[in-house]
């Protein structure tokens, strides 16, 4: 299914399927980072070492912060450099 309806990707993601989606370059795929079968299916689709992590993106530093056990400093003073020219 090709679409650009939010609400149908949304569902999507919330019952654990994999989508499409195009980035810069090329397609990526895409899954709910808090469903681990979901993401698994990631590394088994793409026949990808899990030694090689994903990209999670995020859309603030809140979010980042609540994916981790540590925020490293650098990545605080990061945003805040960032945060200067937007």
């Amino acid at each position: 299914m090709i679409t650009s309806d939010l609400s149908i990707i949304r569902e999507r993601l919330i019952q654990g399927e994999l989508i499409g989606l195009p980035t810069e370059t090329v397609y990526g795929l895409a899954a709910n980072v808090f469903n681990s079968n979901a993401v698994s299916s990631i590394f088994k689709t793409k026949n990808r070492p899990t030694s090689n992590p994903l990209i999670v993106h995020v859309a603030s530093l809140s979010q980042a912060r609540a994916l981790v056990k540590h925020f490293p400093e650098k990545a605080e003073q990061l945003d805040h450099s960032f945060k200067k020219y937007c």
